[in-house]
């Protein structure tokens, strides 16, 4: 009798409890189960976006190979305008930017070269893409905004090719001594001293060292 009291008191207890929070903890499965499906179906959804931009990229890159500009970006848009959120549309920004150069259109390049900076959340790419940029503002001209814009780019593998951008900065605005010290950090940089690009930073240090 007194297991049976004991019991039917912890039925009781749980009748109450179910009576009084009952729909709230129905409501919490409710949501948890939302919060699941819906994670999983966006972990679906993004590594469907990742393929499908995947699979762009490449057309992009054939194409560009096979020196068909405009379908290379045609590819190029669709992803920047349908996976902007994929890791595969600042590198198409790169190749549109460079494909914009190609056809004489600097001003259309150096945007591309700022969305890959702005929707990248890779620093290696945000460097290329500055460093690029600053050759551009160095070719249009404004060398005051390449320099601005080459000082965000910290050390990385392209730090040899960050340097000789500098270098040609410092030419342009007459720093002979600056420029100088620029190619020479570029040059010990590279590991290939006969390669054809530490012969051609040489030529252009060479060709400072009497002015």
């Amino acid at each position: 009798m007194a297991y049976d009291a004991v019991e039917q008191e912890q039925l009781d207890s749980l009748k109450r409890f179910w009576a009084e929070n009952g729909k709230s903890l129905i409501g919490g499965i409710f949501v948890a189960l939302v919060v699941f499906f819906g994670y999983q179906s966006w972990t679906t959804n993004k590594n469907s976006a990742a393929e499908a931009a995947s699979a762009e990229y490449m057309n992009m890159l054939d194409s560009l190979s096979a020196n068909r500009l405009e379908a290379a970006s045609e590819y190029g848009s669709r992803i920047i305008g349908s996976y902007a959120d994929t890791a595969y549309a600042p590198l198409s920004a790169l190749v549109m930017a460079r494909i914009k150069l190609e056809q004489g259109d600097s001003v259309t390049a150096r945007a591309h070269l700022n969305w890959a900076i702005s929707h990248s959340d890779m620093p290696e790419i945000q460097n290329i893409a500055r460093i690029r940029l600053a050759a551009l503002l160095l070719d249009d001209g404004l060398a005051d905004q390449a320099l601005a814009t080459l000082e965000k780019v910290k050390a990385s593998y392209v730090a040899s090719r960050r340097d000789e951008v500098l270098g040609d900065i410092y030419v342009s605005l007459n720093q002979t001594d600056k420029a100088q010290k620029a190619y020479k950090d570029a040059l010990a940089i590279l590991a290939d001293e006969g390669s054809q690009r530490s012969r051609f930073l040489q030529m252009k240090l060479d060709d400072i060292a009497g002015l």
